[in-house]
């Protein structure tokens, strides 16, 4: 019975939907997470952001990450920080589709012979949010890196929960 309930209530969450409305100065908090396992290799990184609606169709905004990389015996935490930008293509449905770009810095501080900029990264992508709610939406997005003291790309999948204030 118990199971039931907890399928029913979980049915309800991911089907039930609202459309957004998001106005000038609404701000958003989002929280992302991701983890990669294959054999002796795991990657878990989890990132946070806060934005803010400058029109009703543009959001600013800034938010931490932090990554951690376990290689068989060696283990590595970083912290670092993204800024972006996003251009919603509509504020008013229950799914929001928007492109976004980002400035994403992996590391303040290499180790010798990187330095700051092989590890600053320009990022074009883009994703969508599905409104559960006028405040919570599901969150999905993509990006595509390219480094700008190295020539190395990165690609990001991510998904999470936004909350709208």
């Amino acid at each position: 019975m118990r199971s039931m309930l907890i399928g029913v209530l979980a049915a309800v969450i991911l089907c039930a939907s609202a459309a957004a409305q998001v106005e000038k100065g609404d701000k958003e908090v989002q929280f992302l997470a991701s983890i990669i396992s294959v054999e002796e290799i795991t990657v878990f990184t989890a990132m946070a952001t806060y934005g803010v609606m400058v029109t009703p169709n543009l959001e600013l905004g800034v938010g931490p990450m932090i990554s951690h990389v376990s290689i068989y015996f060696f283990d590595d935490t970083r912290f670092s920080m993204a800024f972006f930008g996003r251009y919603n293509f509509s504020v008013q449905n229950k799914t929001v589709p928007y492109l976004s770009g980002q400035w994403y810095q992996f590391d303040f501080a290499p180790d010798e012979p990187f330095g700051f900029f092989d590890y600053s990264y320009i990022q074009v992508g883009g994703g969508v949010k599905f409104f559960i709610n006028p405040h919570v939406a599901y969150d999905f997005s993509g990006n595509l890196g390219f480094a700008l003291g190295a020539s190395t790309t990165v690609t990001t999948l991510m998904g999470g929960l936004s909350y709208f204030f």
